[in-house]
């Protein structure tokens, strides 16, 4: 190797690392205090998140979590948790953050901080074929019972809007909803848009009533407010698999269409 060569492998090499130096001065005020992450998720809610033949958990959120925690050099540990108590346990101190498709919205952000907005679908409502629902306004779905899952704004959508006039069926995961309605128990759900693609749309016999709706301002990670070094972190992590690829990479291997906010 001569002399030119070599100045420009050493060269090479120190740019990188002062890029790398760059990239975790710049991620966070003060150097992360955790070679673990630990995370909250509620599953299986696919498919975001759900479990594999072998009983691993799996999904485009786990695999981007992964890649969040590689990226800053930590490993990450999920711990699934119930969805009606998992703000309750992140603040209890039971894990480090959530990523579990949770919706940012104003009565949660009083009680943790949000990261930038990720992913954002929208809801819709499906029933069986042949009930012959005309659409979603009140009096098309007066009395009737509509099965969705507690505490998500989908829920908060159908007391906002419909209140006494529909019956609200609540679960606290989805296989309950889902077992509600394919019971018969439930008239309808309202649910994210993937969860009737991945589950409901190709078995041919339901359909989607009405138009999409849009509830909530994207989805993001959710932490404690005590830990805004930890959320600065994961902001320019999830700008990093934006920017680089990473984020379509895997949503591809998930949804046939964009997801991603910018």
């Amino acid at each position: 190797m001569n002399k030119t060569i070599l100045s420009a492998v050493v060269a090479s090499v120190a740019v990188l690392a002062a890029g790398a130096w760059w990239y975790f001065s710049s991620v966070q005020v003060s150097p992360l205090q955790y070679s673990t992450i630990r995370i909250g998720v509620d599953a299986p809610y696919p498919p975001y998140e759900f479990f594999d033949e072998k009983g691993e958990l799996t999904g485009f959120e786990v695999d981007l979590g992964n890649a969040l925690c590689k990226r800053l050099e930590v490993n990450c540990e999920w711990i699934v948790t119930p969805w009606d108590t998992i703000i309750d346990d992140l603040n209890a101190g039971k894990f480090d953050m959530i990523m579990s498709s949770m919706s940012i919205e104003a009565d949660r952000k009083k009680l943790v901080d949000f990261s930038n907005a990720y992913y954002s679908t929208p809801s819709v409502f499906f029933a069986r074929k042949g009930d012959f629902f005309k659409g979603v306004s009140t009096s098309d779905v007066k009395d009737k019972k509509i099965a969705v899952q507690s505490g998500t704004l989908q829920h908060k959508h159908l007391q906002d809007k419909y209140g006494a006039n529909i019956q609200i069926l609540t679960f606290d995961g989805w296989d309950g909803v889902s077992a509600s309605f394919r019971s018969g128990e439930a008239d309808l759900v309202l649910t994210d848009y993937p969860q009737w693609e991945g589950e409901f749309m190709l078995e041919g016999v339901y359909e989607v009533v009405g138009d999409p709706i849009q509830v909530g301002d994207g989805v993001g990670l959710a932490f404690r407010k005590s830990d805004s070094n930890l959320r600065k972190a994961m902001n320019k992590a999830l700008d990093y698999t934006k920017t680089y690829g990473e984020f379509q990479r895997f949503r591809r291997k998930y949804f046939f269409y964009d997801i991603m906010v910018n």
